[in-house]
């Protein structure tokens, strides 16, 4: 946990603060400053993982900006565009001692730094232990959007085996299905939907879409337009994650009428069965957690809770429609 200061959060009598793009030396000051606050034991593995993030990202796709009190770096942020018009960005990294109005003061670059792109949405995910951030992101414009649970299952601990698997849907991959249609029912996935709803109308569906092969390693056959009686009902979007050995359950949706009839089960167990074919080690997601009935799927079906996030978005556009 950040040690908080003892002068005031405002940072008043505190030399001005310059939020700038880090490059150079500036750049590896940056990373260590994302890693400070980690565990010893886990701060190698995660630098790791940052600068290998760098490396496969596209140019100009993802930096790190610096807040400088004079010469002294003082606090980071990490942001990542992704496609879909959308950008992430890290919980700051800060000096100990440092006022979390330093931190307010690099969401602020960030904002202003993204503003001069096509993202459109900008989301922060902290940890339950980043919840001082709250107060300092807020002020800077972002908005509280929902708390996420993330889950996993190995596949051994999945309830039943491939060959058990009955059902009266049918999941048609990506080859079989209209484009078009596809769209059309991923929309309509959205009515009503308890998963995120704070988000429909902000994006167009295609930006939707391109957010959703941004996750992990893309591959068209795990995308599936879920049909019950002939009729398209909902569908199921799965990625790789090839560094974990592990599926990823990206987004799933019943269209209204075909809620309430436990077809949702079914989906998460063809989940399931797809990981065990594809041989991977397990299978994780992340639920709102206001969306109780899917928690209670979920658990029912031997996913086990790894942490909780909090989310929180700066819209840089008036509403466009979509989701």
């Amino acid at each position: 946990m950040m040690a908080l200061p003892d002068h005031p959060p405002n940072g008043y009598g505190s030399p001005p603060i310059a939020v700038v793009p880090a490059t150079g030396e500036g750049l590896r000051r940056g990373l260590w400053l994302l890693c400070r606050e980690l565990p010893e034991a886990d701060r190698d593995a995660h630098l790791k993982r940052l600068r290998e993030h760098f490396r496969r990202s596209p140019p100009g796709t993802t930096g790190i900006l610096h807040a400088q009190k004079g010469q002294e770096i003082v606090g980071a942020v990490l942001w990542t565009v992704y496609p879909g018009r959308t950008a992430l960005i890290s919980a700051p990294g800060l000096l100990e001692g440092e006022p979390l109005s330093t931190a307010e003061a690099l969401f602020r670059g960030v904002i202003d730094n993204l503003s001069k792109t096509q993202t459109r949405l900008i989301f922060a995910s902290f940890s339950l232990d980043q919840a001082h951030f709250r107060q300092p992101i807020e002020q800077a414009g972002f908005r509280y959007l929902t708390r996420l649970l993330y889950l996993f299952s190995a596949a051994e601990n999945f309830p039943e085996r491939a060959d058990q698997f009955q059902s009266d849907l049918r999941f048609l991959p990506w080859s079989e299905v209209d484009p078009a249609e596809f769209v059309r029912i991923v929309e309509a996935t959205y009515v009503d939907t308890l998963d995120c709803p704070q988000l429909n109308g902000l994006r167009e569906t295609e930006d939707v879409l391109a957010g959703y092969r941004a996750a992990g390693v893309h591959s068209p056959n795990l995308w599936f337009l879920v049909v019950h009686d002939q009729q398209p009902a909902g569908c199921l979007i799965l990625t790789e994650h090839p560094d974990f050995d592990q599926l990823e359950l990206v987004y799933m949706g019943l269209i209204p009428e075909y809620r309430g009839r436990g077809l949702g089960r079914d989906v998460v167990r063809f989940a399931q069965l797809t990981t065990q074919q594809w041989k991977r080690s397990g299978l994780f997601l992340a639920v709102d957690v206001q969306n109780k009935p899917a928690m209670r799927l979920y658990e029912s079906l031997g996913m086990q809770p790894l942490e909780e996030r909090d989310i929180f978005l700066f819209d840089l556009a008036p509403s466009c429609g979509g989701r």
